[in-house]
Parts: C-alpha cells; sequence; structure tokens
C-alpha cells in the first residue's frame, strides 16, 4: 500500500510539473503571437487563469522569482508598453490596463496586492509601487481620467496624464482610490475607501484619510503583526 501511495504521488507530481511547463509554453507562444514577450528570471514561476488581451508591437512583462499570478487580466493596447512585476508576489484577481504607447507598471519585491484591485496607465505613464507595500483589496490605480476635460473658451485640454509614484513600505487600506500625479512617500499609512489626489502634501510617516484625503496624523508608522 506504501509502494502505490508513493508511486501515485510520484506520477502526480510528475503530471503537474508537465501540465505547468506546457501551460507556459502555450501562453508564451500565444503572448508573442499577440505582441507580448514575457521575459522571467526563473522557472519558479506559475501562470494560473491569467487572460492577456493586446495589440500593438513590442510590449513586455517582466516577471521576478517566486511570482504567482492567479485569474489575473492583462489588457494592453498600444506599443513599446511594460509590466515589472518584482520578487516574491502573488497576484489574484488583478486587472492591469494600459492605453497607448511607452506607459509603465511597476511592483516592487514582496509587495502584497489584494484581490479586485485595478491598476492603469495611459497616455506614456508610469506606475510605480515599491517594496514592502500592503495594498488591501478594490484599490484602484488610475494615471489618467481616460476622458478629455476641456477649456470652454480655447479647448485646450485641463486633465492631461500624469505619473502616479508609491514609495517602499506603504499600507493602502480597502477601497482606495489613488488618481494621476499622487506621490505617497515612504513608511506612509492610507486609510480605507479614501481618495488620493496630486494635490495632497504628505510627508513620510503620515496616516492619510477622507474623500478628498488629507493627513489625520504625523509621525506614525506600521507593522505587518499584531503587537
Amino acid at each position: 500500500m506504501d509502494f502505490l501511495q508513493t508511486l501515485f504521488i510520484m506520477i502526480r507530481t510528475i503530471k503537474n510539473r508537465i501540465d505547468k511547463t506546457f501551460s507556459i509554453i502555450l501562453k508564451v507562444i500565444f503572448n508573442t503571437f499577440k505582441h507580448i514577450t514575457i521575459k522571467t528570471c526563473d522557472h519558479n514561476y506559475i501562470f494560473r487563469n491569467v487572460k492577456i488581451k493586446s495589440n500593438g508591437v513590442n510590449n513586455t512583462i517582466y516577471i521576478g522569482k517566486n511570482v504567482r499570478l492567479h485569474n489575473t487580466i492583462i489588457h494592453i493596447s498600444g506599443s513599446n508598453n511594460k509590466i515589472i512585476i518584482g520578487n516574491n508576489i502573488t497576484l489574484n484577481e488583478i486587472r492591469f490596463a494600459m492605453y497607448d504607447d511607452y506607459n509603465i507598471i511597476n511592483i516592487g519585491n514582496q509587495t502584497y496586492i489584494g484581490p479586485r484591485c485595478h491598476l492603469a496607465t495611459c497616455e506614456s505613464t508610469s506606475l510605480s509601487i515599491g517594496e514592502n507595500c500592503l495594498i488591501a483589496e478594490e484599490c484602484q490605480f488610475r494615471t489618467s481620467d481616460s476622458h478629455s476635460i476641456i477649456d470652454a473658451k480655447d479647448g485646450h485640454r485641463l486633465n492631461p496624464a500624469q505619473n502616479i509614484e508609491v514609495g517602499n513600505h506603504i499600507w493602502i487600506g480597502f477601497n482606495c482610490l489613488i488618481l494621476k500625479g499622487s506621490k505617497l512617500p515612504d513608511n506612509t499609512v492610507i486609510a480605507a475607501k479614501s481618495i488620493i489626489t496630486k494635490s495632497i502634501n504628505i510627508h513620510t510617516f503620515d496616516l492619510v484619510g477622507g474623500h478628498p484625503a488629507k493627513v489625520l496624523k504625523n509621525n506614525i508608522n506600521w507593522v505587518h503583526n499584531r503587537i
């Protein structure tokens, strides 16, 4: 009985490795055809139910070490766009959206992003999220308003897209909206359901919250575990 159990476990392990390798090969071939190249640091990564839709040319996804992507949607409409996912990251139910050319989304090492978050760049902008961040579910990051607001007199545009910069070791609570031009320095905390805009003057060790958000407290920090 022990021999049969051991044999069954070995067969199942080999089958899983073959399925994983075949799945990755299919995805790389498919995405190369769709003008997306996937570059990895090692073979220790897993894609499960990852849907990629694209057009354009020379789009690249860089995968770090020990990365897991589950139930993730990547939509790229344009050329020369880059998604960079650092080391030791698991993403589940995340949506990436990139429109136009030369956009960048960069997620730093060991950052957690909760389910149903939406990361969107447009008009050659960048969304940079640092290392060791904790982002709760249902947050949205948008470098563009997606549509144009124009001056009623002369017709020039008033709301161009702008970069978003999220530093290291930042905790962002549930259902926050991070809008174009936002800059979050290291070691800050964003309260749940906050709306962050470029107009807020945030410093390291600030607690921020509200809609629109404002600084609620200074000289704070946070740790993952409850003490």
